[in-house]
């Protein structure tokens, strides 16, 4: 049940909120996807996708993006089961296009495997996408990864 609330800013302008139950949706498979409004801006919204023991949140509502990832993140004993890349394969069926910023290497491996590409050369390989992580690692350094395109 939703309802509408007011409160005035300090500078006496009224602001109207619509409070309600957060939407949740289960995706199957044990990933469920849970979606509310952010402090970052007005039409910013955060989306969770949840499975046992791994957790990625992404953020709704960017111009050049359908969404950006904000973490991602798996248990240690829930590691190398294939979590992160079941979340992810079911972020990319939601949404057109995912940016991430990826800062470790098996992130990279990851990302890659559920589909998503260099943000400069999307025709990258595996190989060619680590070695481009290797060279940015040093410093250290992260990569733009993204996801154009919905899954088949």
């Amino acid at each position: 049940m939703k309802r509408r609330i007011m409160k005035r800013r300090k500078d006496g302008v009224r602001q109207h909120y619509i409070v309600g139950r957060k939407k949740r949706r289960n995706f199957g498979m044990g990933v469920s996807f849970n979606r509310k409004k952010t402090d970052y801006g007005s039409n910013l919204y955060q989306g969770t996708f949840a499975d046992d023991g791994a957790k990625l949140d992404v953020v709704e509502g960017y111009p050049d993006w359908d969404a950006s990832v904000i973490r991602l993140h798996v248990d240690e004993s829930k590691r190398k089961q294939g979590r992160a890349t079941k979340l992810l394969e079911k972020a990319t069926e939601k949404y057109d296009s995912i940016h991430s910023q990826v800062s470790n290497m098996p992130s990279v491996r990851t990302h890659f495997n559920a589909g998503f590409r260099l943000d400069d050369d999307h025709d990258a390989s595996k190989e060619e996408t680590i070695k481009k992580f290797k060279e940015v690692e040093i410093y250290p350094g992260s990569i733009g990864m993204s996801f154009k395109g919905k899954r088949k």
